[in-house]
């Protein structure tokens, strides 16, 4: 008798932890009809490790802000803030207060055909959206985004990197 009051006791109190929301990794019915119309596709957690553990030659670019960039972010990637409104359009220096799109292809280079990988935060940034749209817009042909964001990538497991120094 006492085991059957212990036991739904016992389903309560495991129950009763920290709760975190599940990770999101997959994109949205919203960000796939958003992809479609940008002209960009995603890519998911395991083949993103897959081409930075063969070193593939690619781009990863963090749209998020640079002090969260330095606090930590996905080996190989580059920071490159992206206003967070949607739609950045038109998008220049003085309507957004931070990078032109001139300064984006810059930071992308000049070789049109190599893959870009665009993150944010979670599956929720759409600075990351404007990432892939703005790399499209100027002309890139492989652009995928990444839309678990650092989130999936730490939940799977995967290593980050940090800029700043710990005392």
């Amino acid at each position: 008798m006492r085991s059957l009051i212990l036991v739904p006791i016992l389903l309560f109190l495991a129950g009763c932890g920290p709760h975190h929301p599940p990770v999101v990794t997959e994109p949205t019915p919203q960000q796939i009809a958003d992809a479609n119309q940008a002209d960009y596709t995603f890519i998911n957690t395991k083949d993103l490790a897959e081409l930075i553990h063969q070193r593939s030659n690619m781009i990863l670019i963090d749209a998020r802000p640079e002090p969260i960039f330095r606090k930590g972010h996905i080996l190989g990637s580059t920071s490159f803030l992206f206003p967070d409104r949607t739609p950045v359009d038109p998008w220049s220096e003085t309507t957004h207060g931070g990078p032109s799109p001139e300064t984006y292809a810059r930071q992308l280079g000049q070789d049109k055909a190599i893959p870009i990988i665009v993150y944010g935060e979670n599956a929720q940034s759409q600075r990351s959206h404007q990432a892939a749209l703005w790399a499209r817009r100027l002309g890139y042909k492989n652009v995928r985004r990444f839309v678990g964001g650092l989130a999936a990538w730490m939940d799977a497991g995967e290593q980050t990197r940090s800029l700043t120094q710990t005392p």
